[in-house]
């Protein structure tokens, strides 16, 4: 109802039923009440390109600005502890839905059939040609992979993120034999938990540290090893998406330094990433896309 309503009002300002000299004080004063972030906004660009659901773990939180990500909209929990989504982004054209602590290893098997299932209760939500955002991996390049290369020392990084992501792959197969548009986000790089988890180190804003997060969640190799996954996962995910022409998208570069290490001021906590600091460059990556996801 609050997008409905600041589109009434844009409508009745292009009628000339608002008097322009105070359109900027009504404007920002309804955008406040509804909390729209204002914005300038020119009419004769493209219609955005309709609803993108991001589906994933606790770091789909991203795009909408959800706890843990921030504070845009309010806090979801995936089925059954909760509905499954949140509200849409404010501005953008997003809404996160959460499926627990999805790994990509298992993700065609496991969760796949959450998502479908989603889309089942929600038909209206889901007309042919609807985008679906699908945001997994971290977890992965984290622990999962890291320790497997533990167990197979012989074994090349590239082959063990290469099996990781062709199981997974087969959910945006299916997503789009379904008739939807799938989209793969890239990786984001993991943290320096001794970064996070000294009391003594500067936080660079409103970070804290979360205390239900374990210090052994990182156990398995070192930063610089953990974000070499993350590469070549990227690499790998941005080939595999070209040969099937689905739309891939990452801010990779925007938050790791020269030495690929993350930027912790991007980031919210030990492993989530900071809503209002990434937003601008996710807008970014996806106009580089060709998709605008500004509301219309």
């Amino acid at each position: 109802m609050r997008g409905k309503f600041c589109s009434l009002e844009r409508a009745r300002f292009r009628q000339g039923r608002v008097d322009p000299m105070d359109t900027k004080s009504t404007w920002n004063s309804l955008c406040e009440k509804y909390r729209y972030a204002p914005q300038k906004t020119d009419l004769r660009q493209p219609m955005s390109s309709g609803m993108i659901h991001v589906f994933g773990n606790s770091h789909a939180a991203l795009f909408t600005g959800a706890p843990p990500s921030g504070n845009v909209v309010p806090k979801a929990k995936e089925k059954p502890r909760g509905r499954g989504y949140t509200e849409r982004h404010p501005t953008l054209t997003f809404r996160t839905w959460f499926l627990g602590a999805v790994l990509a290893y298992n993700f065609f098997e496991k969760y796949l059939p959450k998502v479908k299932s989603h889309i089942e209760e929600k038909k209206e939500w889901f007309p042919p040609g609807t985008k679906i955002l699908l945001m997994v991996g971290e977890i992965d390049c984290r622990l999962a992979i890291p320790k497997q290369a533990g167990l197979e020392p012989n074994r090349s990084s590239e082959s063990l993120v290469e099996e990781v992501i062709d199981r997974f792959f087969r959910a945006g197969i299916e997503l789009k034999n379904m008739g939807f548009e799938p989209i793969f986000f890239g990786m984001n790089p993991t943290t320096d938990p001794d970064y996070w988890f000294n009391p003594h180190t500067p936080r660079p804003g409103n970070e804290s540290h979360q205390p239900d997060m374990r210090e052994d969640w990182f156990k398995w190799g070192t930063p610089e090893e953990r974000n070499s996954f993350c590469l070549i996962w990227n690499k790998y995910m941005k080939s595999k998406c070209e040969a099937h022409n689905f739309p891939f998208v990452s801010i990779y570069e925007h938050v790791v330094d020269e030495n690929n290490l993350a930027k912790p001021e991007f980031y919210i906590d030990q492993i989530h990433m900071n809503h209002d600091r990434c937003i601008g460059f996710i807008v970014e990556e996806f106009k580089k896309a060709n998709i605008d996801v500004r509301q219309s």
